[in-house]
């Protein structure tokens, strides 16, 4: 005790002889004028936002023992982070997923629906990239795809590097970059010296988009490709992971890995996404790794939504209106949260019922042309529907999704809403024996259950992504199976009869009749009026030409500047020069700039060779123009 008690005099000996050393020190500082310098506040953290376009989490060794190879590069970041196992999209769609990662903020407040005609981002919906520029971040984003390219999602970023080179006919085809070259693109950039913290998202396409697209029966086993392209993803995140520790990039970084959706890869007879809304499409997985996240797992239900407002804490940053999510890593309360996600792919692209669905918990109700409602407790695969069984579990589920969407509703597809032609177009129309491009016309029929199609799924949905590439010509080969398998279906109908072309009298024939049964089912779908004038063109029918492209503009086609082009080479070859001139020049304000063509077309000839149209075209495309 004595020794204790020593030694206890002795340490307080010797904090007084320090505090004796120390006080003239800090005396002579006072009179001095000077005062102790405020610590450094912590440099704030780094994120890398790595997505992987349909990225199932079975598939992932970090999710699934059962996972047929191992994802060490993922696996990496989940080792050390916090792993959320019940995540769900609000879309099985790439855009309005994508919408909802970056703003925190549902489809119903965003208004991104799908990836073809509600694609547009709104100017007031701020992004992530967005906040973080505004903090001062360095912020770039390196995709392998160009699905997001001129909708919106570049805002924020100071470098935003997809691949694509927009058209000089002011339409659109989706261009397509590797894993190794999205990485290559994002070291590249790190690369780059700076003192700034960095924002910097990577996401990988090739799982639904081989780099190399070419026209291919659907694989028989379309696992064995899938995990071939994750493996390639994998060793890529591994090089970037790598890069960034060599680097000394790492030391306050935040990693997120995701996805937008799943893929669907046979399961309830879908390949790909976009159609159903079962697990293997609305389950997506969710990493997130840094110093301010706790290690675990979390099997509760979350949401993309969720993303944002967990990383605002992370990187601590100011919450902002319109944020709908919550923060996964505070305790939740007992309430159980609800998610709305939606599938409306069937319904803009082949004229099928649109779907939603709620989920709450392992329950998930399905709202189409029919009711469908699973337990994923008790049934994984969904291969039980309950809605007849369990009606108040259906109500119960229905009165989440109205408190979700705030009396808002999923949008009515493009071509049932307006507008409508105008009264000079709609007795045009009467005048050429085409059916009353009326909403009470467009909207009389009921839309079919895409399950109805099942067995051709798998081909028409390699064919959509294929004519995104190439353009409607690879469906020549399939026509017969796609209209035995649904004669009625918007995009095969219309895909066909374009890529009939209006050459040759037979296929001038036979793409009139597809786009007349077409324009008797879906009234105002632009895109048929705009084929029907191009049949009209070699059948010197420039009068009815004109009047259908103009009811393609009035029903807001989606390439204008392409439409208006027509619409000049038919004033052109019906010999008004003026108003050829003048559509000519509008269509080249849209964003109309192959001068090669346009001087070449021989529709044009009668107004390219004058003064005026050539003085206007060397003052609008320079040394191009003489070309």
């Amino acid at each position: 005790m004595r020794r204790v008690i020593a030694a206890l005099f002795r340490k307080k000996r010797r904090a007084r002889l320090a505090g004796a050393v120390l006080l003239p020190i800090t005396a002579l500082l006072f009179l001095a004028g000077a005062s102790p310098a405020p610590p450094a506040a912590p440099a704030p953290p780094s994120l890398l936002l790595i997505t992987i376009e349909g990225l199932r989490p079975d598939f992932l060794s970090c999710y699934s023992k059962s996972a047929s190879q191992p994802t060490p590069g993922i696996d990496r970041i989940a080792e050390k982070g916090h792993v959320f196992r019940q995540v769900v999209t609000s879309s099985v769609s790439t855009l309005p997923s994508l919408a909802t990662l970056l703003t925190g903020s549902t489809p119903f407040q965003h208004q991104v629906w799908d990836d073809d005609y509600r694609d547009q981002l709104p100017d007031g919906v701020r992004t992530l990239a967005e906040r973080l520029k505004a903090k001062g971040y360095m912020t770039g984003a390196f995709l392998g795809t160009s699905r997001a390219s001129g909708r919106g999602f570049d805002r924020g970023f100071d470098v935003f590097q997809d691949g694509y080179v927009p058209l000089p006919t002011g339409t659109w085809r989706l261009a397509l970059r590797g894993a190794s070259k999205v990485g290559a693109g994002a070291r590249s950039w790190l690369s780059e010296p700076a003192e700034k913290p960095f924002f910097l998202w990577m996401h990988y396409a090739d799982l639904t988009v081989p780099e190399q697209s070419v026209l291919r029966t659907p694989d028989a086993d379309p696992r064995i490709a899938y995990r071939d392209r994750l493996e390639m993803i994998d060793l890529d995140v591994i090089s970037t992971l790598d890069y960034l520790k060599e680097h000394k990039r790492d030391g306050s970084l935040v990693v997120v890995l995701t996805s937008d959706h799943g893929l669907g890869l046979g399961d309830h007879g879908e390949s790909r996404a976009g159609l159903f809304l079962y697990d293997s499409t609305l389950r997506v997985p969710l990493v997130i790794n840094g110093p301010n996240v706790p290690k675990g797992a979390d099997d509760s239900l979350a949401g993309l939504v969720d993303v944002v407002p967990t990383l605002q804490k992370v990187l601590g940053l100011d919450a902002v209106p319109g944020v709908a999510g919550r923060d996964l890593l505070q305790k939740q309360s007992a309430q159980p949260a609800s998610y709305h996600a939606a599938a409306l792919e069937g319904q803009e692209l082949f004229g099928w019922a649109p779907r939603e669905a709620i989920a709450q918990g392992p329950w998930r109700l399905i709202l189409g042309a029919t009711e469908e409602l699973y337990d994923l407790s008790a049934d994984p695969g969904e291969a039980k529907n309950l809605a007849a069984s369990r009606p108040e579990q259906v109500a119960k589920l229905r009165e989440a999704l109205r408190a979700l969407a705030g009396g808002k509703s999923i949008p009515e597809a493009h071509y049932r809403t307006g507008p409508v032609p105008s009264a000079a177009s709609l007795a045009s129309l009467q005048a050429q024996k085409l059916s009353p491009a009326s909403l009470e016309k467009a909207r009389a029929r009921k839309l079919p259950d895409a399950a109805g199609f099942v067995k051709s799924l798998p081909l028409l949905q390699e064919l959509q992504f294929v004519t995104d590439v190439m353009g409607p010509s690879p469906l020549l080969k399939a026509q017969e199976p796609l209209l035995a398998a649904d004669g009625k279906n918007l995009f095969s109908l219309v895909g066909i009869a374009s890529a009939l072309g209006s050459d040759d009298e037979a296929a001038r024939k036979r793409a009139t009749e597809l786009l007349k049964t077409a324009q008797g089912l879906y009234p105002l779908e632009p895109e048929i009026y705009h084929q029907l004038a191009h049949v009209a063109f070699p059948e010197k029918r420039y009068s009815d030409a004109i009047a259908l492209l103009k009811t393609a503009l009035e029903l807001k086609h989606r390439y204008p500047a392409e439409v208006t082009y027509d619409l000049a080479c038919a004033y052109a070859r019906k010999g008004d020069k003026t108003e050829a001139v003048a559509r000519l020049k509008e269509s080249v304000k849209q964003g109309f700039r192959d001068v090669r063509h346009l001087k070449s077309d021989p529709d044009l000839q009668s107004i390219v060779t004058q003064p005026a149209v050539k003085t206007w075209l060397d003052a609008e495309f320079g040394a191009s123009a003489g070309s």
